[in-house]
C-alpha cells in the first residue's frame, strides 16, 4: 500500500489484505492490471475496488435495516388488533349482558340498558375507526419500506457512476444465461470491451472527463443491445456484454458493431468547446460450451481482448473454443 500511496484506511487496508491474501482471484487480477497500466490508486479507485469486491456487505446492512424496520411495523399492527380483538371479546360479553337483563327489567331499566349499548357500540365504532386509520397508515409505510427494498436490490446490481449493470449484476445474469442455454440447448456468447489508450486519456485530461467517456461508452453499448443482452461495467475501463440465444458468428458481428459506434463518437470538452478526438476500444468475444466453468468461457474472451490489443487495439477477436484466435476486423 505504501508502494502505490494507498491510503491506511479501514476499506483499503480490507481491499489490500485479501489482495495480498489471494483469496479473490478476481480482485487480485483487476489489481494486477490497474498495476500493470501504471494506474493511480486514488481515492476514487480504491472506493471503487471496495465497493465492486466487498459491496455486499453495505447491501446486506441496508437489507437488515429494512427488514427490521417491517418487523416493527407490523409488529405494531398485530399487537393494535389484539387490543381491537380483546375490545371486540368485551364487547359480546356486554351484549350477552345485555340479553340477560332486558328480559326482566321495566321500563325505565330498559333504558338505562339501552344507553350503555349505545355507549359501548360507539366505543366499539370508534376504535374500529381508530384501527382502519392505523392500518392504512401501516400499509403506506410498509408499501414504501418494500419500494426501498426493492431500490436497495437494484443499486446493489447497478454501476454507480455508469448506470448500467455491475460486475455483480454480471456474474449472476452470467451464470443465469449458461444455466438457462445448457437448459434449452441454446447459444450463449461472451464480449469483453476495453478503452484502448484510456489511462493516457485520463492523465491528459483528467479524471472527470475520463468519467464521462466511461458513462459515454455505457450508454453506447446499451444503445447498441437489445432484448435480454446485457452490457455490464466489469472494472475500470473494461466492460462486458452477455448475449443470450447468441452464437459466435453473430456475436462477432455485433461486436464490430459496437467497435464502430464507439469509434464515431467525438469527445468534446463541453466547458470550451474544444475537440478531444476519439476514443476506440478493443474487443474479445467468445461463445459458451454448455457444461463448461464460466471461468473458461471468460478466459477465451479474456484471451481474444488481449490477442486484439497485441494486434494493434481497436479491433475484434474471436475465439471459439480450443482454437486459436481469429481476427474479425479492425
Amino acid at each position: 500500500m505504501q508502494q502505490h500511496d494507498v491510503p491506511p484506511t479501514p476499506s483499503n487496508f480490507a481491499v489490500w489484505y485479501h489482495y495480498y491474501s489471494g483469496r479473490f482471484p478476481d480482485l487480485t487480477r483487476a489489481i494486477e492490471i490497474h498495476i500493470a497500466n501504471k494506474r493511480t490508486f486514488d481515492a476514487a479507485l480504491n472506493r471503487e475496488l471496495h465497493d465492486r469486491f466487498f459491496g455486499s456487505e453495505n447491501e446486506a446492512n441496508n437489507i437488515r435495516q429494512i427488514s427490521s424496520q417491517i418487523e416493527s411495523t407490523l409488529g405494531d399492527v398485530l399487537h393494535r388488533m389484539g387490543e381491537v380483538g380483546a375490545s371486540a371479546d368485551r364487547y359480546g360479553d356486554v351484549l350477552a349482558a345485555v340479553s340477560s337483563e332486558i328480559a326482566g327489567a321495566d321500563s325505565s331499566g330498559v333504558q338505562e340498558i339501552v344507553a350503555k349499548l349505545v355507549s359501548e357500540t360507539r366505543r366499539m365504532a370508534d376504535q374500529n375507526d381508530s384501527l382502519q386509520a392505523e392500518l392504512e397508515t401501516s400499509s403506506l409505510e410498509i408499501n414504501q419500506l418494500r419500494e426501498d427494498l426493492a431500490n436497495v436490490r437494484q443499486e446493489s446490481l447497478t454501476d454507480a457512476l455508469t448506470g448500467i449493470a455491475n460486475r455483480k449484476m454480471f456474474d449472476t445474469t452470467l451464470r443465469e444465461c449458461a444455466d438457462a442455454a445448457l437448459r434449452n440447448a441454446e447459444p450463449m456468447s461472451l464480449m469483453l470491451l476495453d478503452i484502448d489508450h484510456f489511462k493516457k486519456f485520463n492523465d491528459t485530461f483528467g479524471h472527470q472527463l475520463g468519467d464521462k467517456v466511461l458513462q459515454l461508452v455505457a450508454h453506447t453499448l446499451t444503445q447498441c443491445v437489445k432484448g435480454r443482452d446485457l452490457p455490464a461495467r466489469y472494472g475500470g475501463e473494461e466492460f462486458g456484454i452477455i448475449l443470450p440465444q447468441t452464437n459466435l458468428e453473430a456475436a462477432t458481428t455485433l461486436a464490430d458493431q459496437v467497435r464502430l459506434s464507439v469509434a464515431q463518437r467525438k469527445i468534446v470538452r463541453k466547458s470550451t468547446g474544444q475537440d478531444l478526438g476519439t476514443i476506440t476500444m478493443s474487443i474479445g468475444v467468445s461463445a459458451y460450451v454448455p457444461g463448461e466453468d464460466l471461468a473458461g468461457l471468460i478466459e477465451r474472451a479474456d484471451g481474444a481482448l488481449y490477442a486484439a490489443k497485441d494486434a494493434g487495439r481497436n479491433r475484434v477477436m474471436a475465439r471459439a473454443a480450443d482454437t486459436n484466435v481469429a481476427a474479425i476486423a479492425g
